[in-house]
């Protein structure tokens, strides 16, 4: 599975305020964009984890479609009259969703912008710095494999490129969510170890800093007429290992 993700910069106010960050997820009508920008062919994030993961478990904190629940926190937060501008990856099926994202936004009266652009300049502008409020792009969790602790640390971590995009590696729930992610990578007893890093990823859920908004299905095609023993991974390629030409 592949995701839409949105990152926060948390040193741009009010998205240092984790009830704005929240809100914003709720706000998003996310089964709309699968069905209208997917064509059916993905999911609400339940997890930053698939569905399909092995430790897999639904989240704590799951943001299904709340637009009432949003305008209360914005209200709790005192953010009144937001503005924001989504700076967004080109990617063709990222585009095809920005604008549910931005008419979910619009509707509990947060005039939104989008702004998507090529990739490399989405990601210079963060490189260097630059001032920003929403970053959505896309990303494959499983490229490494569906290691749930490996795909966490390279999303999570005190001082991967992540972390300084979004600028939250000083707070001190990221400082705690890091010690506890280490105690879980040294973990040697399986059982516990998957239970710890379902419980980390409850806090990922619930700060939203970088965090995805839908799964979507990544497609494997091969004509069978003429190839036969190829086999899907439930990660980006296929096993060719048994493949012969008809």
């Amino acid at each position: 599975m592949n995701n839409l993700f949105l990152i926060f910069n948390t040193r741009h106010k009010p998205f240092d305020d984790v009830r704005v960050r929240q809100a914003l997820h709720y706000a998003i009508d996310t089964e709309k964009m699968v069905q209208v920008a997917l064509k059916g062919h993905g999911k609400p994030a339940s997890s930053f984890l698939d569905e399909g993961n092995p430790g897999y478990r639904r989240a704590a904190t799951v943001y299904d479609h709340d637009p009432d629940r949003a305008r209360a926190l914005l209200r709790a937060a005192g953010v009144k009259d937001l503005k924001i501008e989504i700076l967004a990856v080109n990617v063709s099926w990222i585009v095809d969703c920005l604008p549910t994202v931005k008419s979910s936004w619009d509707a509990i009266g947060v005039e939104t912008t989008l702004a998507p652009q090529e990739t490399t300049a989405v990601f210079t502008k963060m490189d260097q710095k630059q001032d920003y409020q929403v970053v959505a792009a896309a990303s494959n969790p499983n490229q490494f494999g569906l290691d749930a602790d490996l795909i966490m640390h390279y999303n999570y971590g005190p001082e991967n490129l992540w972390m300084q995009y979004t600028r939250w590696a000083g707070d001190p729930v990221a400082r705690q969510l890091f010690k506890d992610m280490d105690r879980a990578t040294r973990e040697p007893d399986p059982a516990k170890k998957r239970a710890m890093v379902q419980d980390y990823v409850d806090v990922v859920a619930e700060q939203a800093v970088l965090y995805p908004v839908v799964h979507n299905e990544l497609m494997t095609a091969w004509d069978a007429r003429k190839l036969s023993g190829i086999r899907a991974q439930p990660y980006p390629g296929v096993n060719l290992l048994q493949a012969r030409w008809i």
